[in-house]
C-alpha cells in the first residue's frame, strides 16, 4: 500500500515542513497545491524542491487550471508542465469545463495531455463536477485514448450515488491516485466527519485498485471550517489516517 496525503490539509505549512511531515510519518508522496503564481508557499525553485522532497514522490502539483475548447491554455499548461518536470513531480491536476459536454472536451484535453506528455509529466482529471460521473469520465477516457490518468475521489463518486465497486470498475487501468476522506450519509447528501467515523471504508477500495496506486488523504479543512480543530495538529491527522488505512 502506498500512501500520500495532499497539501490542502496543511496549507499553513511550509515546504519543509511539508516533506519534514512525510518523512516522519513514513509517507510515500505527497501532493502540493499550487497558487495562483504558480508557487507553494512561496517555493517556486525547481532545484530546493527536488533536494526537499528527495526520496518523496510529488504525485502531482495540483492547478487551477481548467481546460474548454474556447480556452487559450495551452502555454499555461506548458508552462505548468514544464516547470512540474524539473520539479520532479508525476503530473499536473486540472480541470476540465463543467459546462461542457464530455465529447465537447475531448479535443482540448487530447492536445492538452499531448502538452504534458512531451514536457515529461502526466495529465490528471479528478473525479469532481460534471467528471464525478464515472461513466463520463470513461467516455472522456476513451474519446482521448487514455491520454490521461484520473484521480479518483472516492466520496465525490459515492455523492453521485455509485457504489465504489462500480466507480473502480470504469476507472479500471485509467487511476492515477485515489482521494480519501471520510463521511457520514445524511438526509441531504454527505456529512464530512473524523476518519472512521463516516459512511467511507478506506479497505473496501483497496480491493479494487492495484497496489501501487498511492492512497493520498484529502483533508479539506481549508475548504470546510466544521473539519477545523477536529485534530490537534497535523501529525495526529497524518497518524490518524494511517490507522484508518490498516
Amino acid at each position: 500500500m502506498k500512501t500520500a496525503f495532499s497539501t490542502l490539509s496543511c496549507m499553513d505549512k511550509t515546504p519543509s515542513q511539508v516533506s519534514d511531515l512525510a518523512r516522519r510519518h513514513g509517507f510515500d508522496a505527497v501532493e502540493i497545491r499550487l497558487d495562483g503564481n504558480g508557487a507553494f508557499n512561496g517555493l517556486s525553485d525547481p532545484r530546493i524542491f527536488r533536494d526537499l522532497f528527495s526520496g518523496i514522490g510529488i504525485l502531482s502539483f495540483n492547478t487551477g487550471i481548467t481546460v474548454t475548447p474556447d480556452a487559450d491554455v495551452i502555454e499555461e499548461l506548458k508552462k505548468t508542465a514544464s516547470f512540474a518536470a524539473s520539479c520532479g513531480a508525476g503530473g499536473i491536476r486540472i480541470f476540465a469545463d463543467p459546462c461542457c459536454e464530455v465529447r465537447s472536451i475531448a479535443g482540448a484535453i487530447a492536445e492538452s495531455s499531448a502538452v504534458a506528455n512531451r514536457e515529461g509529466v502526466k495529465l490528471l482529471i479528478e473525479t469532481h463536477g460534471e467528471l464525478t460521473s464515472t461513466p463520463d469520465m470513461r467516455s472522456l477516457i476513451e474519446l482521448t485514448d487514455g491520454s490521461f490518468g484520473v484521480i479518483w475521489d472516492v466520496l465525490h463518486t459515492l455523492e453521485t450515488g455509485e457504489p465504489i465497486a462500480e466507480s473502480a470498475t470504469n476507472l479500471k487501468g485509467a487511476i492515477a491516485h485515489v482521494h480519501l476522506k471520510d463521511a457520514v450519509k445524511t438526509g441531504g447528501g454527505y456529512r464530512m466527519t473524523k476518519l472512521g467515523e463516516g459512511d467511507v471504508d478506506p479497505t473496501s477500495v483497496r480491493e479494487f485498485i492495484d497496489g501501487d496506486v498511492p492512497l493520498s488523504l484529502e483533508w479539506e479543512e481549508f475548504w470546510h471550517e466544521e473539519l477545523r480543530g477536529i485534530y490537534r495538529s497535523s501529525d495526529d491527522l497524518l497518524d490518524s489516517y494511517l490507522d484508518w488505512l490498516k
